[in-house]
Formats: structure tokens, C-alpha cells, sequence
């Protein structure tokens, strides 16, 4: 991720930035019992789902296609696969930084990335991290479909752009227009008032 061109202030400051993440996902992946709230009610969510019940009744907020994302989760225990989940956003996380440093930011002008990543936004990594919310994959998503985007390739842009908006509807809505959204915000609450 760091290049020998890379000047050695952004490298010691990608290092340690890189250390601290590396402590802070440890300790949420050692105090899953604490930490990972949102993953909880997605590994519960396919447990009511795998039992028969209804994994809404978990407070499962995503539509029903999602859940097969988060199937392969309950083949271990749930601080183990919290520990994966966590490894996988870790992973997913690292591959943004190196899309955002590759295709979005000048290798000359980015020195202070990683420190204006650990505080960025009130800390909005941190705390989805500490969450286990999706908000990691849905920014890799985006992110990949924006690289796309600027090199042309709109059937990927597009592809990814779906991807990312079938957890949160609202950005796939955000895309599409005026009718298309009417159509949608009808057939949700039609089926907000039938449950």
C-alpha cells in the first residue's frame, strides 16, 4: 500500500495509524460479547431464518435477499464468526484505503490520509467497527463502482452500485427517478401496512 516514493512522514504515519487499527480490531475481536452489536442480530437473524421464525422479528432492518450474505456465518459459533466478520471487514477496509490512495488521491498530496481517517467523521470507521455494521462493504462497493465510473465502465459502475444499495435501499434510490421511487415508496408501505 505504501510505495519507496511514499515520503517517510506518511509512511510512519500510515504505520502507525495501521498499528492502532490493528490493536483496535484485536480488542474487538477478543471482546465480541461487547462489541459487534449489529453482526448480532445479522447471525440472529439467520438462526430465526434457519429455524423457521421470522428474522425481522430480531430487528433484522435489511430486505430478505440479504440474508443469504450473512448464511455462511452460522456454520460456526457466534464469537467465532464475529471474529471472521470482523477479519473480512478488516480486509474489505484495507482494499478501500488502496483504492481511495490508487484511483481518487495524488500520491503527492496524501500524507495526512491516515490520520484524517482516524478521526475523520466523529470516528465513523471506529465505530463501525466497534458496531459491526455493513457500512465497510457498502463503501468498498461504492468506491470500486466510482474507480469504474471514471474509467468508463458503467455496466460495472452500475453492477456495484446495486450491490452496495441492496442493503440500504435509500442509495439505490437516490439513483433512480422521480416514478421509479413513487413505485417503490408505495409497494414498501403496502407492505408495511400488511405485517
Amino acid at each position: 500500500m505504501v510505495s519507496p516514493r511514499t515520503p517517510l512522514l506518511s509512511q510512519i504515519l500510515s504505520g502507525t495509524v495501521l498499528l492502532y487499527a490493528a490493536g483496535v480490531a484485536t480488542y474487538i475481536g477478543l471482546h465480541p460479547e461487547q462489541y459487534q452489536w449489529d453482526f448480532e442480530i445479522y447471525y440472529s437473524a439467520i438462526g430465526e431464518l434457519q429455524a423457521g421464525h421470522n428474522p425481522y422479528e430480531v430487528l433484522y432492518l435489511y430486505p430478505p435477499l440479504t440474508l443469504w450474505v450473512f448464511s455462511p456465518f452460522s456454520l460456526f459459533t457466534q464469537p467465532a464468526a464475529s471474529v471472521l466478520y470482523l477479519i473480512l471487514k478488516s480486509i474489505a477496509f484495507l482494499f478501500l484505503l488502496s483504492i481511495w490512495r490508487k484511483e481518487f488521491l495524488p500520491a503527492d498530496n496524501n500524507t495526512l490520509l491516515p490520520v484524517f481517517l482516524l478521526f475523520a467523521f466523529n470516528a465513523t470507521i471506529y465505530t463501525d467497527f466497534a458496531a459491526g455494521n455493513i457500512s465497510v462493504f457498502e463503501q468498498l462497493f461504492l468506491w470500486l463502482a466510482f474507480s469504474f465510473l471514471l474509467k468508463n465502465r458503467i455496466t460495472w459502475f452500475c453492477t456495484l452500485v446495486i450491490i452496495a444499495a441492496s442493503f440500504k435501499l435509500t442509495l439505490l434510490g437516490s439513483t433512480l427517478n422521480k416514478h421509479i421511487k413513487s413505485l417503490f415508496l408505495g409497494l414498501y408501505l403496502k407492505s408495511t401496512k400488511s405485517k
